[in-house]
């Protein structure tokens, strides 16, 4: 399935016309619920540079915030567990 999604998206930002802001912040939500922070990451900063709109912009800053908390979050376990 992810196959399928990140290639109709790349699809999608092949057609003219199409919101690319908000394709980023899809992809960005999709791979942040998978957990694969860092091209979520990279999703929302395509989806940041993108905007035009400065609550959007806000809006892409805070999901950043929240994968850098969990992207830390993440390596305490780990290191826990590690030790």
């Amino acid at each position: 399935m992810h196959k399928a999604i990140m290639g109709t998206a790349e699809n999608a930002l092949l057609i003219l016309g199409v919101c690319q802001t908000d394709i980023y912040e899809l992809l960005g939500n999709y791979l942040e619920a998978q957990q694969h922070f860092t091209e979520a990451a990279a999703n929302y900063n395509m989806a940041m540079l993108a905007t035009v709109d400065q609550a959007g912009h806000v809006n892409f800053q805070e999901h950043l915030k929240c994968i850098a908390m969990k992207t830390d979050a993440k390596k305490r376990i780990v290191y826990i567990y590690q030790a």
